[in-house]
């Protein structure tokens, strides 16, 4: 239904964008001249030849750049990740615990 109120919309405005059936779900389309595929580029990586000891430069000179933690940052955040696994895994465990004891139940 909502198909059909954009087709009578656009045609009511003397465009025909939409170049898919009525009982297409979506109300848009990638054949609209908005979007031309044809004109579409894929960013291609630059690769070079360079050596591994420039490669290492680059790449500790790319490590200078990350905003790294404080420690009591990374302290407060490990006891965190601590804290969420510990009570996943009691959680994952009392499950495993009622629903073997569920099944013993109606084994006997």
């Amino acid at each position: 239904m909502q198909a059909r109120k954009w087709h009578a919309l656009l045609r009511k405005k003397g465009k025909n964008l939409l170049k898919f059936p009525l009982h297409s779900p979506s109300p848009l389309c990638y054949n609209t001249p908005l979007m031309d595929p044809t004109k579409f580029t894929i960013a291609k990586p630059s690769i070079q030849n360079i050596g591994p000891v420039q490669f290492i430069r680059q790449a500790v000179e790319e490590l200078k750049k990350v905003s790294w933690p404080t420690q009591s940052q990374t302290l407060k955040l490990t006891l965190v990740v601590i804290a969420v696994s510990v009570s996943v895994g009691l959680y994952i465990g009392a499950l495993d615990f009622l629903f073997t004891k569920l099944i013993e139940l109606f084994i006997r």
